[in-house]
């Protein structure tokens, strides 16, 4: 099939619509009957002139939320497939349309200096990596200690961390109950703890007004991030506890402070969620 060429980037479901609407015929689909916003989002017919039933999602894997898509949908148009257990035929849209190129070029002068700004990013990642390593051994002497960590990121993505799992504890999902996080971009350092709502569902209000009293007289606040991306962000999975300090502030504090200040917020945090049974427990 020849290659066929948008002016956008195709980068949620309304550009794959829009992708898939100005080359239909080309892809197979000499009519369009019917497009609409709810499920399925087309009525379409192939070149056999038989009716199709048509999904379109970014990614194939968003159709998995429509619980009657095998009965109901007889080709999934998306993006980018990333369902190999899928069981109906799905039209991956990137493997005949080429979107809009992001790379235009460098700037006059752009690359000068650059090896020099890689050095010191480099050295800032070594000071950041030591800072984490004497933090976890530093949280190890303590009378509640974790049983494993993990090393997560590297300054050229925006941040380095550190996570946290005591004895018990599940790891699900790749996540840790407690984590320090120094986030560059923002330029702050983070000791936060992501509580998933399966833990906390049960509490009464009393208990919740009892639990957020503490963290706040800890200095830590409570937020909510919701799940997905884009038009899929929809739904909510976990509670975060979050201490935060900026960088800035670092600069006026000696290196054992900072670290004494760090593992104070990492043991209670650990304590806490322990005590309070907020982390999700390896089935006995």
């Amino acid at each position: 099939m020849k290659k066929m060429k948008v002016d956008f980037l195709v980068d949620s479901e309304t550009t794959v619509r829009a992708a898939f609407d100005k080359f239909h015929a080309e892809l197979g689909y000499p009519k369009i009957l019917k497009t609409r916003d709810w499920f399925p989002d087309y009525e379409l017919v192939d070149r056999n002139g038989k009716l199709v039933r048509a999904e379109a999602e970014y990614l194939c894997s968003g159709a998995r939320g429509h619980e009657n898509i095998e009965n109901e949908c007889d080709v999934i148009i998306c993006w980018e497939d990333d369902w190999p257990e899928r069981k109906i035929p799905c039209l991956e849209l990137s493997r005949h349309i080429i979107q809009q190129r992001r790379f235009h070029g460098f700037e006059k002068n752009e690359l000068d200096g650059i090896s020099d700004h890689l050095k010191r990013l480099r050295d800032i990642a070594d000071r950041t990596g030591n800072l984490l390593e004497d933090l976890r051994d530093l949280v190890k002497t303590d009378e509640i200690h974790p049983y494993s960590t993990r090393f997560l990121g590297y300054v050229f993505g925006g941040t380095m961390e550190l996570r946290f799992w005591l004895d018990g504890w599940e790891e699900k999902n790749e996540e840790a109950p407690v984590g320090v996080q120094v986030n560059f971009e923002l330029s702050d350092v983070n000791v936060f703890a992501s509580i998933p709502l399966e833990s906390v569902q049960d509490l009464s209000v009393d208990q919740w007004k009892d639990l957020a009293e503490e963290l706040k007289k800890a200095n830590f606040a409570i937020c909510v991030v919701p799940t997905g991306n884009g038009e899929k962000r929809r739904k909510v999975e976990t509670l975060w506890f979050y201490y935060s300090c900026p960088m800035g502030k670092l600069l006026y504090e000696t290196p054992q402070n900072i670290l004494e200040k760090l593992n104070d917020k990492v043991v209670w945090l650990l304590g806490f969620i322990n005590e309070k049974r907020l982390a999700l427990f390896e089935k006995s």
